[in-house]
């Protein structure tokens, strides 16, 4: 009954000869051995309080000793292998997803989750990753979901010195969207970008460009695009786009200055 149930909640359904079938996941597999386990317990302590063998209990047994095995080194895997199952009954990481979790510096494709760690695909560098399960729940994980109407959006920052009037800035920043959705077909060429101001800082003018994708899956397609479209545009707009030289010497050169 046990299996029936964790079956039909974290098993894979797939379509045999016409009838749809529940199948084992990994997380089911391993909810199936934790529930075999918690019956085996049980079970065990009926029969030995039956039997009049509550010797086998003390630490010095058999028994004692695989249960002093377990608490010891619990800390090494029910963390894990409990966030996996709080991971999979909330829902909100499922397989294909993509996600990007800043303080790992990861942006990958959810392959799976099993018991006490997820496997992810980097879409950059095209590897398989594992992370702890605990990872997840412990860490700010962005859900990239491309389900909603408006789709999703990204966006790509640029230092640009104060010298450039804010029209010059704004066409160029127009032209590079443009540029970019020539380049790949990942850019939502019918949403058209926003270009806005987010930082007037020390050295240089910070300007976001905020476009909208197709498929979330090409998501560092469509950052290099647009990197590479600001990149080839830059002398035709007159645009610099290194980090000016805010520092002056005084007059004359730095090598007459004296020295102690």
């Amino acid at each position: 009954f046990a299996h029936s149930l964790i079956l039909k909640k974290y098993g894979r359904q797939r379509e045999v000869e016409g009838t749809s079938l529940f199948i084992e996941s990994h997380t089911s597999h391993s909810l199936h051995l934790l529930a075999l386990l918690l019956l085996g317990v049980i079970a065990g302590l009926i029969f030995l309080n039956i039997w009049n063998l509550e010797n086998w209990l003390q630490t010095t047994s058999f028994l004692g000793a695989i249960a002093v095995l377990v608490f010891t080194t619990k800390d090494y895997w029910l963390k894990d292998f409990i966030s996996g199952i709080m991971v999979i009954s909330n829902g909100n990481i499922e397989r294909g997803d993509v996600v990007r979790i800043p303080s790992e510096n990861i942006l990958a494709i959810v392959l799976e989750t099993r018991g006490m760690l997820t496997i992810l695909r980097d879409l950059i560098r095209h590897h398989n990753i594992t992370i702890p399960n605990s990872l997840l729940l412990n860490v700010q994980v962005e859900i990239l979901d491309t389900e909603s109407r408006k789709g999703v959006y990204d966006y790509v920052e640029f230092n640009i010195g104060y010298e450039t009037p804010s029209e010059t800035a704004q066409g160029y920043l127009a032209e590079v969207w443009k540029k970019a959705c020539k380049i790949t077909s990942t850019i939502n060429s019918d949403r058209e970008g926003t270009i806005k101001l987010v930082n007037n800082g020390d050295h240089a003018v910070t300007w976001r460009l905020i476009y909208n994708l197709k498929a979330v899956h090409g998501i560092s397609e469509a950052r290099n695009s647009i990197n590479l479209a600001a990149f080839e545009l830059q002398q035709e707009h007159n645009v610099q786009l290194a980090t000016p030289l805010t520092h002056t010497f005084p007059a004359g050169s730095h090598d007459s200055l004296p020295t102690s």
